[in-house]
């Protein structure tokens, strides 16, 4: 929802032809946030009778403890504590606008959210009136991911550097 994609164009892939380019990493611990699916093993925990009011939904032993009460076959497929990988990238051209990315190896897409993404309060966001080889379309994508949380947005083209 109001996230941009920016993909790289198909002559600059095909410029690359095959020579191996390596994207320098950096390790990254990321923080406290509920995942949706998360949410959704408390909600079933309601379900069951549990009372959540009280509850400290950011904690993750209390979660644990409620869908262990009621033998729930479930694997987490996210932990807030998780740490992930980032790549510093630069998106397009002058000036350039900074950003840490977390590689996506689950599918094609390369996205990030911009000036236009209504929920991204909080996080450094990409203004296609800043770059003068920015091309937005009208094209739409979307994206579900296996913790349950989804992205969606239009697709953009610009220069990306890393």
């Amino acid at each position: 929802m109001g996230a941009l994609f920016l993909s790289l164009l198909a002559c600059q892939l095909y410029s690359m032809q095959s020579k191996l380019h390596r994207i320098p990493l950096s390790r990254t611990q990321f923080g406290n946030q509920l995942s949706d699916g998360e949410k959704i093993m408390i909600s079933l925990a309601a379900e069951l009778g549990n009372d959540t009011s009280s509850a400290d939904l950011d904690n993750e032993t209390y979660l644990a403890e409620k869908i262990e009460l009621h033998h729930l076959p479930v694997q987490s497929l996210y932990s807030r504590l998780a740490i992930k990988y980032t790549a510093n990238i630069s998106v397009g051209t002058p000036p350039t606008q900074h950003f840490r990315l977390i590689p996506d190896t689950g599918s094609a897409l390369t996205w990030m959210a911009d000036v236009n993404c209504v929920r991204c309060y909080r996080n450094n966001l990409f203004n296609g009136d800043f770059s003068s080889t920015f091309i937005p379309t009208n094209e739409s994508w979307s994206i579900k991911y296996a913790d349950l949380s989804t992205a969606s947005g239009l697709y953009g083209i610009d220069t990306i550097s890393v």
